[in-house]
């Protein structure tokens, strides 16, 4: 097992210790709404570090700031201190968006487009059946094919049987 999968495997635990950890204790005390929030800041953040990936711990710092934010909120009240926590989402949001243009993790593979050889001009044009197919280091030669006369009945009818009447 490499050091990326150990270390994913251990953080994401650890993701859902502190989640369960921080339910129970929502569910225990007299701040049912606080602590859910901040155990999800919590999980968001630590779940978010299991990945080499920087977009990824972006997203779960951003989740985390968020998630505080309302955890904050249902300590003081909803209004008008959720428009603060929106507006910090926002200004994150954006910010990330800059990190991720000026700093790409992966090089982008753009295909370039390239015009065909023959272009579109008179619809579907189907090409020429190979005559040799490969199997394995073996080659082979297609079998002819009958043409069949699509136009014509393809089975046959039955003739009555001239005195049976």
């Amino acid at each position: 097992m490499n050091r990326k999968a150990v270390r994913a495997s251990l953080v994401g635990g650890l993701s859902g210790v502190v989640f369960l950890f921080g339910l129970t204790i929502a569910i225990m005390s007299g701040h049912f709404w606080f602590f859910f929030l901040a155990a999800l800041a919590c999980t968001s953040l630590i779940g978010s570090l299991s990945t080499n990936d920087i977009q990824a711990n972006l997203g779960g710092f951003h989740g985390f700031i968020f998630l505080m934010g309302l955890a904050v909120c249902s300590i003081f009240g909803w209004w008008p201190w959720i428009m603060v926590v929106l507006g910090i989402s926002v200004v994150l949001g954006t910010l990330q968006g800059v990190f991720a243009a000026a700093y790409p993790d992966k090089p982008e593979t753009q295909k370039v487009h390239e015009e065909p050889s023959h272009p579109y001009q008179q619809g579907y044009q189907q090409s020429e059946p190979a005559e040799y197919y490969k199997e394995g280091e073996n080659m082979y030669q297609y079998l002819p094919q009958a043409s069949t006369d699509y136009e014509a009945p393809q089975s046959q009818y039955p003739q009555e049987i001239p005195g049976q009447r």
